[in-house]
């Protein structure tokens, strides 16, 4: 029996709106850190800022969270105060944090509740890995790296050169993305889907023959 190739929900972009411009986040990602010892607890939306972004458009450090529309999670409207850090993964990236009440000493988390959240990713990234291999036997995978960390679940497919990060990109439904290496020599894919809650990296690469083709 032919098995119905898996479509990873993609989520759709979050709109969040800042004191000095509003901005779209793919792949983002809304979690509450754990309370410090004095009970203070930071919340903190993250995602990949859109290739054109221009640099400089949006304060970093202190800013203002007037908005933000999270689909799947409704609209937020905290209306406070920020901190605004913008980073580099193949694209911007951006975090925003802020401050939530205090949390009283008797409903502190629990302190297995990490290693709940460690185990949960873990799992969850087990089963995405078996059900990636299961269902796609006829795509190039050379391995995987799969990682846990806190609530944090990602699942690396190293496949074979350029070809094996298109063919696994149009399988999920998502845009590879190619660069060049800065030594010219070498070409690197990479494309991103994210399968129930686990963040999925496609990578391979190619070496570039003196003609400026993949080398053979």
């Amino acid at each position: 029996m032919t098995r119905t190739p898996i479509r990873p929900p993609i989520t759709p972009p979050a709109t969040v709106e800042l004191a000095d411009g509003t901005v779209t986040l793919t792949y983002w990602h809304i979690a509450d850190g754990e309370p410090d010892l004095y009970g203070r607890v930071y919340r903190q939306i993250s995602g990949y800022l859109p290739d054109d972004y221009v640099a400089g458009s949006i304060s970093t450090g202190t800013n203002r969270l007037v908005r933000a529309d999270l689909p799947g999670r409704g609209v937020v409207l905290p209306d406070v105060n920020v901190e605004v850090n913008i980073g580099w993964d193949e694209q911007p990236y951006m975090g925003i944090r802020w401050l939530i009440p205090v949390v009283p000493l008797r409903q502190r988390t629990d302190p297995l509740a990490p290693i709940w959240r460690m185990e949960s990713a873990a799992f969850r990234v087990g089963r995405v890995a078996r059900q990636l291999v299961t269902e796609h036997p006829d795509l190039a995978l050379r391995r995987l790296y799969p990682t846990a960390s806190g609530a944090d679940a990602e699942l690396e497919l190293e496949t074979e050169g350029l070809s094996g990060v298109r063919a696994w990109a149009q399988r999920l439904g998502v845009e590879p993305r190619i660069t060049v290496s800065s030594s010219g020599d070498y070409k690197f894919g990479r494309a991103r889907a994210t399968i129930d809650g686990v963040l999925v990296l496609i990578t391979g690469g190619d070496l570039i023959d003196a003609e400026g083709g993949a080398a053979v």
